[in-house]
């Protein structure tokens, strides 16, 4: 079974979901994070290299509980 939200605060901020940014005037569901990644210039680069990237990404809250999932 799972539990959709289109509204979740933990450890302070409030995450609110794209349906949720829908009925507003002003949007908040988008997220960014900074990573180390390999960059490849192709399948066959043998030479990759690590940088610092900015992935973007748009929220979808779901809760999964196994527990009640039929078997």
């Amino acid at each position: 079974m799972a539990t959709r939200y289109t509204k979740y605060r933990v450890n302070g901020f409030v995450f609110s979901s794209n349906s949720k940014d829908d009925c507003l005037v002003t949007q908040d569901s988008g997220v960014s994070m900074r990573a180390i990644t390999t960059f490849r210039a192709s399948g066959e680069d043998k030479n990759p290299k690590e940088a610092m990237t900015t992935y973007y990404g748009v929220i979808s809250l779901k809760n999964l509980d196994a527990s009640t999932a039929p078997l």
